[in-house]
């Protein structure tokens, strides 16, 4: 397993031009991955050699559907391969991530304001000194699934019980009265599902402001690895979980992901397969999310 990155297009590329580019791609990159891809964008997740991921990145930057959307501080690094990936599958959907509201009603364009990691960053730090003095009116919001905030999470967060992504629209109808004039700083994996989460949360017209860190927890790690994000990183593949900290946020998280257990050990890595599996890294590997 090897370095990958996350490689959002951006949103707003028309669908047939992007399933074109998406094909073009597919033969080309020679990895393994999960792709979805709407009339919002591409969403998804790409294993391979550096060579092949490079080329990856090298493609999606040339291509002229996405130029000025797209850039290189766009793509995320994590500890991966091809082997994460049982297959290479790439879709057209609706949505690019499953939330259950048509994009027609509820566009990406309404999305909360980004903030940098660092931004982000001085936020939460104001955001846990206001908290402790219980003078805060910020609401730090989770938008993951529940056994992904479980094994790791911002400190100070408000992680909602909710199994799936489209549960995260009945979670929010549920508790308007809780983000009445709040200001919410939202976060997410890798910065997609904020886009569709913010803009769902502003529809309702009840927060004060709504912002969203931009590129994810993903991106946040990258610059904070010892930072207000302390445990592991849930990701959808054969990893389970990326370490970037040795905060033990549970001694061991039972995960079930549709049909399938997984047991995250939080133990310290040397005891941990998983995290040995993740440290017996292919140098001349990576993934990428996009």
């Amino acid at each position: 397993m090897v370095p990958g990155e996350v490689v959002p297009p951006g949103p707003g590329s028309p669908r047939g031009s992007a399933e074109g580019a998406a094909a073009g791609r597919k033969q080309r990159a020679a990895a393994r991955r999960k792709v979805r891809v709407a009339s919002e964008g591409i969403n998804g997740t790409v294993g391979g050699s550096k060579v092949a991921t490079h080329l990856y990145i090298k493609v999606m930057l040339s291509q002229p559907l996405f130029k000025n959307i797209l850039c290189q501080e766009d793509f995320k690094s994590s500890a991966g391969g091809a082997h994460c990936f049982p297959d290479l599958r790439v879709g057209v959907f609706k949505e690019i991530v499953p939330m259950g509201i048509d994009p027609k009603i509820v566009s990406y364009k309404e999305t909360g304001i980004h903030l940098s990691p660092q931004e982000f960053h001085r936020e939460v730090e104001q955001y846990l000194s206001q908290a402790t003095q219980g003078q805060s009116d910020t609401i730090l919001l989770d938008c993951r699934n529940f056994y992904e905030s479980k094994i790791g999470h911002f400190q100070g967060c408000l992680a909602p019980d909710i199994r799936k992504f489209s549960y995260f629209p009945s979670y929010v109808d549920e508790n308007l009265e809780l983000f009445k004039d709040k200001r919410v700083l939202m976060y997410c994996t890798g910065g997609i599902r904020c886009e569709r989460g913010s803009a769902y949360l502003r529809s309702k017209a009840v927060c004060r402001e709504v912002y969203q860190l931009k590129g994810g927890i993903h991106k946040y790690l990258e610059e904070f690895p010892d930072g207000f994000y302390r445990g592991k990183l849930f990701v959808f593949d054969d990893r389970y979980a990326i370490c970037s900290n040795e905060d033990i946020i549970s001694v061991a998280d039972q995960i079930v992901v549709g049909q399938v257990t997984k047991v995250l050990t939080s133990s310290p890595a040397a005891s941990s397969p998983l995290l040995q599996q993740s440290q017996n890294i292919n140098k001349d590997s990576q993934v990428l999310e996009e």
